[in-house]
């Protein structure tokens, strides 16, 4: 098995490539909540790393096609999706067994050796049954297939199989194992060891095979449960003491996992030596060559199939999710056809979602949204925000349609709550923020920016804005900037027409349905807005409009 296939890089793209494109700040993936959208479940209670959606963002347009055209294909072939499904928990046992052993054979590690070379002939009959006569399109599929032929194909896999079949005992097939306990004259445990291994698996029974005594017939019905153990037992003998050193973040639990599976895997050991001792050849033949493919590709599919269920939970809730044109960073693209907010679309919070275009151009890279309050700008602005981060982790967009350019940073700058320190205010905190973003904004960069300087006076916030949209049109960086600042939409030809000007400045803004009654209709328009209509209307809807007739509403 090739350990070089990736199902997220193509061929040959060396680990100094990965990092070299990067994003180079990742606070927009808590800002954005995209970790509320593709979840990973971690397992590090097993001892298995953590998968962090952080390490799946790219810059790289080959990389972000290569990951869309796996994807679509997934989408478009349950069979396959299914053989990643069924994959997918071998590959765990591989992964935890493989990390633990370093490659070594020893007789006590013996038992996860020889799981290890079970599961890895399973798992490659399952991608070569899966793979062998389908009619493939993305290239990361392609080279899975052409590796997982080239093994079954080869006598090294064929002799693995042999041996393996020749042996006496198939390891892959112990489910469970009976202990008996012998108890003295106080009941208390007196002796223990392993009765019988067996091919099936204990279950707890039913309430109903209680009550009408049916589970007394079935050998696998457990009466009573003795895990989880009484914690820290036996555990200090171990090593394995709950805050100790050598293990400060063990769980009780955890410390119980280890002790009742180091006594049973000795026993099962006692049982087997003779067995292992004659498969030891076999096993240092195959198992550090054959089976770290395997253990390399367990992140990714992990981070895959999180991708998958997202998208089809989407598509079954109703939304529409689409796979977007990938354009190359210089040609700056953002095209978005119908983009919505996830997050509001999962919630239900409203009864009709509202879907919005949006576009930069040469007449307009960053642009400032303005309207009424709750008219819908920051839900507009994470839905942005949100489609162009999913995209750059190669997966489908929240739009009926897209054209995007990956960009090197997605920045946000959203209004602090409180202050950020002792001493300081909201306004100096985000300030603060601000001015380390603007020290490493690029122009191949997308800045979005929520209510920015809404903590202090009208007057001062006007004037830091102009300075830094000025800024920003200098630099070149792609954005939003969604204010309360209704006079920053008049001086456009101001910003502009600076000297060093490398983006263009407009507007954007979100319209009323009916001005008359102050019902909002949530689009957003790439148009010039008429802020003081919007108060006036605002104002009388709240009653708060001083009339003719000397009263108020």
């Amino acid at each position: 098995m090739d350990r070089d296939v990736s199902l997220l890089y193509p061929a040959g793209y060396s680990r100094e490539k990965k990092e070299k494109n990067r994003l180079r700040d990742m606070e927009f993936v808590e800002s954005l909540s995209l970790r509320s959208m593709i979840v990973i479940t971690n397992e590090t209670f097993r001892g298995v790393p953590a998968v962090r959606l952080t390490d799946f963002f790219t810059t790289d347009p080959e990389v972000i096609s290569y990951r869309l055209d796996l994807l679509e294909e997934l989408l478009d072939n349950g069979s396959l999706l299914d053989m990643f499904e069924k994959a997918l928990p071998l590959i765990r046992g591989i992964f935890d067994m493989h990390t633990s052993l370093n490659g070594s054979y020893t007789i006590d590690k013996a038992l996860s050796v020889i799981r290890i070379l079970e599961s890895y002939v399973q798992v490659t009959d399952i991608f070569y049954e899966s793979l062998s006569d389908a009619d493939l399109h993305s290239e990361g599929l392609k080279r899975l297939k052409e590796s997982i032929e080239a093994t079954v194909c080869s006598d090294e896999y064929r002799n693995l199989k042999k041996d393996m079949e020749s042996e006496t005992v198939d390891f892959s097939s112990l489910q469970s194992v009976t202990i008996g306990v012998n108890l003295d004259a106080n009941l208390q445990a007196e002796e223990a060891g392993l009765v019988s291994v067996n091919t099936e698996r204990f279950h707890k029974g039913t309430l109903i095979g209680k009550v009408t005594g049916k589970d007394k017939d079935d050998p696998y019905v457990m009466l009573s449960t003795l895990y989880p153990m009484p914690k820290g037992w036996t555990s200090e003998s171990l090593g394995l003491a709950a805050g100790s050193e050598k293990n400060p973040d063990m769980k009780d639990t955890e410390i119980d996992a280890a002790v009742l599976e180091k006594s049973v895997r000795h026993a099962l050991e006692d049982i087997y030596r003779n067995a292992i001792r004659a498969f030891g050849p076999v096993v240092e033949k195959y198992f550090s060559v054959n089976t770290s493919a395997y253990v390399t590709m367990f992140p990714e599919i992990r981070f895959i199939l999180a991708e998958v269920k997202f998208i089809n939970d989407m598509r079954d809730a109703g939304f529409v999710m689409s796979k977007p044109t990938v354009c190359d960073i210089s040609d700056k693209c953002i095209d978005l056809k119908e983009v919505y907010n996830v997050n509001l679309a999962r919630s239900r919070v409203e009864e009709n979602l509202i879907f919005n275009d949006f576009k930069t151009d040469d007449n307009g890279r960053f642009f400032i949204l303005t309207g009424p309050n709750h008219g819908g700008k920051s839900v507009f602005l994470r839905a942005v925000g949100t489609a162009q981060a999913l995209f750059q982790l190669g997966c489908y967009i929240p739009a009926t349609e897209g054209k995007l350019s990956p960009v090197r940073g997605i920045y946000t700058h959203f209004a602090a709550a409180e202050a950020a320190g002792f001493g300081r205010g909201r306004f100096e905190s985000e300030c603060e923020k601000l001015v380390k973003i603007l020290r490493k904004l690029t122009g191949d960069d997308m800045l979005l920016m929520d209510e920015s300087f809404s903590g202090t006076s009208a007057m001062e916030a006007a004037y830091i804005a102009e300075e830094v949209i000025t800024g920003i049109g200098a630099i070149g960086a792609c954005g939003i900037f969604v204010t309360h600042i209704h006079d920053l939409s008049e001086k456009l030809d101001t910003f502009n027409s600076y000297p060093d000007n490398k983006a263009k400045i407009d507007n954007l803004a979100a319209l009323m349905e009916d001005k008359e009654n102050g019902v909002r209709s949530y689009r957003i328009k790439r148009v010039k807005p008429d802020g003081s209509s919007y108060a006036r209307d605002i104002a009388a809807k709240c009653g708060l409009n001083f009339t003719d007739r000397g009263s108020f509403g």
